[in-house]
């Protein structure tokens, strides 16, 4: 069954041996016990994190070192490719080389954006449903600070695992990669007090844009609570830049929809919402562009369904406001505001299932700064991955 609707009990009864073929043990798992490696950041992967609000907005990366050092591995990669590949062409199913990666699965990357863990136990504490939804979009808009990274995660394997608790281990995380092509994983956060279940899943897309790369994790997040109520949301396309010349630089786009549907509510969040104004108007209109990481957003009931089944907004609530390198301000009161409200980093647990991602070679080699061996163990698991894919569909012939 999908993770998303399974208990952590059954989760974990799952055999290692259901999960991993044989020929794939002896590449992904590095030791039979768990070493300390249970942070989910190696130094290296924070210096190149470094950063601070661009002008304009968004993030800005300031470790120059390590982006020329990305900028020339990218170089070197995209020499020989066709033009086709800039445009448009989806990154998910491209190898790429190691040197633009970060020693992290995309099942550790995923929870980056939990980490105002206290805003959804202040949700779940909460009865009355519009604070506790106000309090479930502070979380979901404020965890985007924490999320700013150049590297790209490792694609996790079909069965792989990651198990982790937050430092006061009021919440348990349970992560696995459900679908190979198209990647999926599933993930769901319990409450020790059985006060709320986080639960969603995602499928990555990415995509050259000539000097960017745009990025989606498609898929619902849903935050179930124990009195019956269920807000879920989306998140917003993300934008690298610089990717081979100029100043790297991080951007989100679009709109955040949440919904609760049980007490009829909606707000749809736009992020930097002035981005579908005009060249023409930017320069010579009376339109002030804002910074790129602004948002805003209007709570309101839900007065019915649209020609084309979407929700249409009804009476006002509150008015939201902030940037997501800021703050959240609702009807001007903040929510959330960066480097004031406590952040919560969770660690990978101790004796987890063999098929933890922290055991695969190729990711410890890159942690290790062995990039030429963590390559060469990363193209063997992808030629592993090809020949059990073949194997499943010669089996549903």
């Amino acid at each position: 069954g999908s993770l998303a609707t399974s208990l952590p009990s059954s989760f974990l009864s799952i055999g290692y041996n259901s999960i991993f073929p044989k020929a794939l043990v002896v590449v992904i798992c590095a030791q039979e016990t768990m070493s300390s490696v249970n942070s989910i950041h190696s130094k290296n992967d924070l210096d190149a994190s470094t950063g601070v609000r661009g002008s304009n907005g968004g993030f800005k990366f300031t470790n120059e070192a390590f982006v020329e050092k990305q900028k020339k591995a990218t170089m070197q990669f995209i020499k020989g490719l066709p033009k086709q590949f800039f445009d448009g062409k989806d990154l998910v199913n491209v190898s790429l080389p190691v040197e633009i990666f970060e020693s992290r699965s995309f099942l550790e990357r995923v929870s980056d954006g939990w980490c105002h863990m206290c805003l959804l136990r202040q949700a779940a504490a909460s009865e009355d449903p519009i604070e506790r939804f106000k309090n479930v979009i502070a979380f979901a808009f404020s965890g985007l600070c924490n999320t700013c990274r150049p590297q790209k995660p490792f694609n996790p394997i079909l069965g792989e695992t990651w198990q982790a608790s937050f430092p006061d281990g009021k919440e348990s995380i349970f992560c696995e990669q459900t679908s190979h092509h198209p990647p999926i994983s599933h993930w769901q956060v319990e409450a020790e007090d059985g006060s709320f279940h986080f639960w969603g899943y995602g499928g990555w897309t990415g995509s050259w844009r000539g000097n960017s790369v745009k990025g989606h994790q498609i898929g619902p997040s849903v935050v179930e609570f124990k009195d019956g109520g269920r807000i879920e949301w989306n998140l917003p396309y993300l934008y690298l830049r610089g990717i081979i010349m100029g100043e790297r630089g991080l951007d989100y786009e679009g709109t955040m929809q949440f919904r609760d549907y049980k007490n009829n509510l909606m707000c749809d969040l736009t992020i930097n919402p002035d981005s579908g104004v005009g060249m023409f108007k930017k320069m010579f209109g009376s339109v002030k562009k804002r910074p790129t990481d602004c948002a805003v957003g209007i709570v309101s009931k839900i007065a019915g369904k649209g020609d084309k089944g979407q929700d249409l907004p009804g009476d006002e609530i509150a008015t939201i406001e902030g940037g997501w390198l800021e703050h959240l301000s609702v009807d001007g009161k903040k929510l959330w505001e960066y480097q004031v409200t406590p952040r919560s980093e969770p660690q990978g647990i101790e004796n987890p299932l063999p098929s933890d991602c922290r055991f695969r070679e190729d990711l410890v080699a890159l942690r290790e700064d062995r990039v030429e061996e963590a390559q060469a163990l990363k193209e063997k698991l992808e030629n592993i991955q090809r020949n059990d894919k073949k194997l499943r569909q010669a089996a549903l012939k």
